[in-house]
């Protein structure tokens, strides 16, 4: 998914608060999937965050960087 607009339309902001980066009693409205309301608990079993300002390794692939954070969350029992 991408998220497009201009310069501090709230790109952040919103995706801040679909991590859960913001407190839930600054927020008003649900965010559903598939006409269901998302709680939080699934929303980070579906998605993963990183924050804007992580460290990337540049000597990395995209790919890898990927596979690197994707490595990092899932338990070692999934495989590759």
């Amino acid at each position: 998914m991408k998220v497009l607009g201009a310069s501090g339309a709230g790109k952040s902001m919103f995706i801040d608060a679909l991590a859960g980066q913001i407190e839930k009693e600054s927020l008003k409205g649900n965010a559903t999937l598939n006409r269901q309301v998302l709680v939080s608990k699934i929303l980070k079993i579906i998605s993963a965050y990183m924050m804007q300002d992580d460290l990337l390794f540049p000597m990395l692939t995209v790919e890898e960087t990927l596979m690197l954070s994707t490595e990092f969350r899932l338990p070692r029992s999934v495989s590759k």
